[in-house]
């Protein structure tokens, strides 16, 4: 794919992000600018709905910034 394209996800949202893959088995995030909620802020019933960090997750494929307050385009 050499398109271009703008995708973004708020709260929670970039946890389906997570394992969607490009044809060549790399996540869509690698070496992209993403944040989400950080592990700080999670709050603790979350887990039975999101068993795993989404912090810890997202810093595994891609550069997580984890300041709420600005805004990160990924694209």
């Amino acid at each position: 794919m050499t398109e271009k394209v703008l995708l973004g996800a708020e709260c929670h949202g970039p946890a389906a992000l997570i394992w969607t893959h490009r044809p060549d088995g790399k996540s869509i995030l690698a070496g992209k600018d993403v944040t989400g909620y950080p592990d700080v802020h999670e709050p603790e019933e979350i887990k039975e709905y999101l068993p795993f960090s989404l912090e810890q997750e997202l810093s595994g494929i891609a550069n997580y910034i984890g300041n709420l307050y600005k805004l990160y385009l990924i694209f």
